[in-house]
């Protein structure tokens, strides 16, 4: 299992999900949704969901990629990434990353570039108190944010200079359908959601 090299994510595995979640809203008569306001399902690229139960280990993806369309990469705990694992295969399907990736804040970024949005459990780990703050500073969203916000400024200023070849360079390494697409990527602001 290439766990740090070409992470596909399958549109069969988000179908699936949705499927089980219909069933599971039925079985125990529950609705699970997201709220927003001002349309901040489509306008956030980073999402932060505080990890109270496994749920929100597939839930968030799936309840995003319905409203949006859009796939996203998840943050996971490295241990969750085993060979030979059903859940493991699971997770890589749905987008998961596991957190030591060596290449996590610029793999995230290229994500975001190319159209996906990024789940974040800011704690790390399952909260199973509901108190979710702690001693240590968890600034995981902002890193990737400034990260990819530095990628956005260097995309608009080669563009801006005139230096098609290098954005022309980036868009084909993100397997973008042309420079604008990675032009308008660059332009719209950063903005983290936080979520539950």
């Amino acid at each position: 299992m290439d766990l740090h090299g070409n992470l596909q994510i399958s549109q069969a595995a988000y179908e699936w999900t949705g499927r089980f979640i219909t069933n599971l809203e039925k079985i125990l008569r529950v609705n699970i949704d997201l709220y927003q306001s001002k349309d901040q399902i489509n306008a956030g690229e980073i999402f932060l969901f505080y990890h109270f139960a496994r749920f929100e280990t597939f839930i968030p993806q799936s309840l995003i990629y319905q409203k949006t369309g859009a796939f996203c990469r998840s943050v996971a705990a490295s241990n969750f990434f085993v060979e030979g694992s059903a859940f493991s295969n699971y997770l890589l399907n749905i987008g998961g990353v596991p957190n030591n990736h060596p290449r996590l804040l610029p793999f995230l970024a290229e994500e975001i570039l190319r159209g996906r949005k990024v789940i974040i459990f800011p704690e790390g780990r399952m909260v199973k108190d509901h108190r979710v703050l702690d001693s240590k500073g968890h600034t995981g969203a902002a890193v990737l944010a400034l990260a990819l916000d530095a990628f956005k400024t260097a995309i608009l200023r080669a563009h801006e200079t005139g230096n098609i070849g290098r954005v022309r360079a980036w868009a084909h390494a993100l397997e973008l359908d042309s420079e604008e697409a990675l032009i308008a990527a660059a332009r719209r602001p950063t903005l983290i959601v936080p979520a539950n």
